[in-house]
């Protein structure tokens, strides 16, 4: 999942975190440019069910930066309806609780057929 990001974001830096000093930070820092502008993603794939495995860290993270301002994003790539097709969903950090409760039925940003996501679409998605 974050090779496929870092390969079709366009006009970014990234830098996976593998951090185990500090739990719930996610998986990548994303700087932007000409804008400059970092936000952060947390990167879960969902192989079978609606399931969104998010850590009480991770939920903690994501609540506690979004009510700062701080631009958090969880990206999710799952199977809708047991289908051959995969699928990735965007959503904001301030919704991890819903996105824990209710998987990939939470309210998202952006959904695409992972085979067409329309990068530019999320890259613009990323910095509103």
């Amino acid at each position: 999942m974050g090779k496929k990001v870092q390969e079709n974001l366009p006009k970014s830096h990234i830098t996976r975190i593998e951090s185990r000093a500090g739990l719930g930070i996610p998986d990548m820092l994303i700087a932007f440019e000409p804008e400059g502008l970092f936000v952060m993603m947390e990167l879960k794939v969902v192989q079978k069910g609606k399931k969104v495995n998010l850590s009480p860290h991770q939920i903690s993270f994501l609540i506690k930066h979004s009510t700062m301002g701080a631009p958090v994003f969880i990206f999710v790539q799952h199977k809708l309806l047991g289908g051959p097709l995969n699928y990735l969903s965007l959503y904001r950090g301030k919704n991890a609780i819903e996105v824990f409760e209710r998987g990939i039925d939470a309210p998202f940003l952006l959904r695409y057929l992972a085979s067409s996501a329309d990068w530019k679409e999320i890259r613009k998605k990323l910095l509103t």
